[in-house]
């Protein structure tokens, strides 16, 4: 599931997240699933949006993890699992052959026409080789039934058991409270069994068409074409319209892999830090060289512009500006540009009298309804608009880039230098 920024609560930034799935979950259940993410604070959450209970539950901190370990793929009956792959093969290329001479069948009955049966065809009586004829058909349509369908029928209903064949890997989290949490992968083979459930939609679409005359087919096709567009306009009118007063963050951060997850969690869990610079335990950091060590000069000259708005950084943010620097991880100090970025851009929506909602306070958001108002130039826009990109997890799935986060920094400070310039003449009013 793919996380909506406008549903997190105000200050939570994502550093990672993880599709989460359960330890019976079947493979036609793959897309029932649900996500746990990391916040720059170091809390582990349910993200699972509806209009019952809050977008974002709480499972515990990093800080408060006993242990964590990541369990390998274990296969518990291999046998049953082998023949129920097989299964899914074996059904797999029956409704894919059945499918495509289903659709050749269709396109002949186009081109020649259909074949009719005339009454000088039809017997008057009931002829024993007839009869012997109908029951050797019946025989070897339940022959049939048990080897061409057998295997389908079971790779479509013994889908429920193979949780209990193979137990798939999963990152186990223990916190110093004895509770326990576990994140497993998805599904197994469930893509495979996606594809035999739409091979099995496919092949019944193209049996009923092949079942219509070829002239009604094209009238039903012209129908369908003309409903297509319809559609697709109507489509395009209705987000149009709700375009609007409060935009909405426009950029959704997708879950990563969950070897990825684990490498952030254990990073933040042996380092003994949070992305706010906050030691979580006793032992000092494993890594101790910052964002700004590790780039070196290349960060000089836009740091030193930086350091000229250091009183204003200081006001707005608390002191807080100065993580984006002294983190020892690059996604940690994206976190931190896109936080104070967005701290800017809503003072700037109070300071013109703007109203937006808590939980729309991200960049797109803001930077629509300021832009609106003639408040933003096209530089800035563009600004927003790479720390944005950059500093989506889904951008970079949280990998390292030092490049990437000076492309970040400088923009930051281009915009920190627009905004002093902004607010200077409200402070001489005051």
């Amino acid at each position: 599931m793919e996380i909506d920024p406008d549903y997190l609560p105000a200050g939570v930034h994502v550093i990672a997240a993880v599709e989460a799935y359960g330890e019976e979950h079947p493979p036609s259940g793959a897309d029932l699933n649900t996500t746990v993410l990391v916040s720059a604070s170091g809390q582990l959450a349910i993200y699972h949006p509806n209009h019952v209970v809050d977008a974002v539950i709480e499972i515990g901190n990093i800080s408060k993890l006993k242990s964590l370990e990541l369990v390998p793929r274990t296969v518990i009956k291999k046998k049953s699992l082998m023949f129920w792959k097989l299964c899914m093969i074996y059904s797999i290329v029956i409704w894919l052959v059945w499918t495509i001479g289903a659709n050749m069948l269709t396109i002949d009955q186009m081109q020649n026409g259909y074949v009719t049966a005339s009454s000088s065809d039809v017997s008057e009586g009931v002829d024993t080789n007839v009869l012997y004829e109908g029951i050797i058909i019946a025989l070897f349509g339940i022959f049939l039934t048990f080897t061409l369908f057998g295997p389908w029928l079971f790779a479509y209903l013994g889908e429920q058991y193979v949780p209990r064949y193979v137990r798939q890997r999963h990152l186990k989290l223990s916190f110093e409270d004895g509770s326990e949490y576990s994140i497993f992968e998805g599904p197994e083979w469930s893509s495979q069994y996606r594809l035999l459930v739409r091979l099995l939609k496919v092949f019944v679409v193209s049996l009923i068409i092949m079942m219509i005359p070829s002239s009604e087919f094209i009238i039903v096709l012209v129908v369908l074409v003309i409903s297509g567009i319809i559609g697709a306009f109507a489509g395009l009118v209705a987000s149009y319209v709700s375009k609007d007063d409060e935009a909405y963050e426009v950029g959704t951060l997708r879950p990563g892999h969950l070897l990825r997850f684990h490498h952030v969690i254990t990073e933040i869990h042996e380092s003994g830090h949070t992305v706010d610079g906050e030691q979580n335990g006793d032992e000092p950091g494993r890594l101790n060289q910052s964002v700004m060590d590790r780039i070196g000069v290349r960060i000089e000259k836009p740091l030193e512009e930086l350091y000229t708005f250091e009183d204003e950084l200081n006001e707005l943010t608390d002191g807080e500006w100065t993580a984006m620097l002294t983190v020892n991880k690059v996604y940690f100090a994206l976190a931190h540009i896109r936080r104070c970025t967005e701290k800017m851009l809503f003072n700037l929506t109070i300071a013109n009298g703007i109203k937006v909602k808590a939980q729309n306070r991200g960049i797109q958001t803001m930077k629509n309804v300021l832009n609106r108002d003639d408040v933003l130039n096209p530089d800035v826009i563009k600004w927003l608009d790479i720390i944005k990109a950059i500093a989506n997890p889904a951008a970079h799935d949280f990998k390292e880039d030092i490049n990437d986060y000076l492309t970040a920094f400088r923009a930051f400070v281009s915009i920190t230098a627009w905004y002093v310039d902004i607010i200077a003449p409200n402070r001489e009013e005051e």
